[in-house]
């Protein structure tokens, strides 16, 4: 038998069972727990029991939210009791864990934890609530109503949770763990990770490096995708090779901007209306790029359209529409360097609209937020 364990599968009886360490009718001690504690990071992170401060947060030892979170609901199989996830967040290290789960809980967190703290907070890591999983009953119950009782019962007095909001609870006591175990189950995830050259994989440095030399900054999606070096290579390869065919640098500039604006990648619009304008484009043209409106120049508003049509058709383009794109002026080989184009961009566009890329100095006088 496998338990999953942060991302790591092994063997259920690799880690100690605490029934085995204090007996089986035993009270568990805080001392049973921090072992516990202790082995699990030794399997998780290669960490030896000397290299584990036990007042230090889990995520200063390497440890990240979802791991953790698998850590505390492991820990509460162990216990064989409910543990909430949320009681990690309110005590983040191996030492207060582990008075928390055998100490009284409600006169424990009466002395140790303040009435309100921000979710993450003692984690030193942002946290989002990305999802909830429920069963829904027959009658009267919606998604609205799991998320107003989840907001009643993490922020008492406080307004219902909305998009963007930096949400806020109580430690779950009472009648908090209750709703949140009666109304499902929340699942958080760290946001994703901006990396400099120090912290990013090292298969994404070089990348990293001729790109902070060619921009002389390191542009937010290039932080951002640096988690995943393969991903990161196959945009600036796929990038360069669009570069180089034949479509000629305003109509390449056309082509991204029309789907830029058709996905809405805020990043993309702004970064490339910055483009569009360094290379000496009317500012008419850009502006009516970015209002998705059709072009002047009869040429360009062909790969607008023609651009639009391979997105809509998912590749599949009306001979009409094939005829109109070769009657402006364009070749059989351009219109597969369009296919190109949309494969590398579908890559920057997709990525920066997960990983919610910030808009960086340079381009911010070219924010775009949508408008039509």
């Amino acid at each position: 038998m496998s338990v999953s364990i942060g991302d790591q599968s092994r063997k259920s009886g690799s880690l100690s069972d605490i029934g085995s360490m204090a007996g089986a009718s035993a009270v568990w001690t805080a001392a049973d727990v921090t072992n516990w504690i202790v082995e699990y990071l030794d399997e998780e992170l290669r960490l030896s029991a000397a290299e584990v401060d036990r007042d230090a947060t889990f995520s200063s030892l390497g440890l990240g939210s979802q791991a953790a979170a698998a850590m505390v609901s492991h820990l509460g199989r162990q216990l064989g009791r409910d543990l909430p996830v949320a009681t990690l967040w309110a005590f983040p290290t191996v030492n207060g864990l582990a008075a928390a789960v055998v100490s009284d809980s409600r006169d424990y967190r009466d002395n140790h934890v303040s009435p309100l703290q921000p979710v993450g907070e003692g984690m030193g890591e942002p946290l989002a609530v990305v999802s909830m999983a429920t069963r829904l009953s027959a009658t009267g119950v919606s998604v609205g109503s799991i998320w107003n009782e989840y907001g009643a019962a993490s922020r008492p007095g406080r307004h219902t949770p909305a998009h963007g909001d930096r949400i806020e609870f109580r430690p779950p006591v009472g009648n908090s763990s209750d709703r949140m175990r009666q109304f499902g189950k929340v699942t958080i995830m760290t946001s994703f990770t901006s990396h400099d050259l120090s912290s990013a994989p090292e298969g994404s440095r070089p990348i990293m490096e001729n790109t902070n030399k060619g921009f002389g900054f390191l542009p937010s999606p290039i932080k951002l995708m640096a988690e995943s070096p393969e991903l990161l290579a196959g945009f600036m390869s796929g990038n360069a090779l669009f570069n180089k065919t034949t479509l000629s640098p305003l109509e390449r500039e056309v082509f991204i901007l029309t789907m830029a604006t058709k996905v809405e990648c805020h990043y993309c619009v702004a970064m490339h209306s910055s483009i569009l304008t360094r290379q000496g484009a009317d500012a008419d043209l850009v502006e009516t790029l970015r209002a998705r409106k059709p072009l002047s120049d009869s040429k360009l508003e062909a790969m607008r359209e023609f651009t639009l049509a391979v997105m809509e058709g998912h590749g599949h383009v009306e001979p009409q529409k094939m005829e109109a794109f070769l009657g402006a002026g364009y070749t059989q080989r351009n219109a597969l360097e369009v296919v190109l184009g949309l494969g590398v961009y579908t890559i920057s566009t997709y990525a920066n609209r997960m990983t919610e890329a910030p808009v960086d100095e340079p381009f911010k006088f070219f924010e775009w937020h949508g408008e039509h």
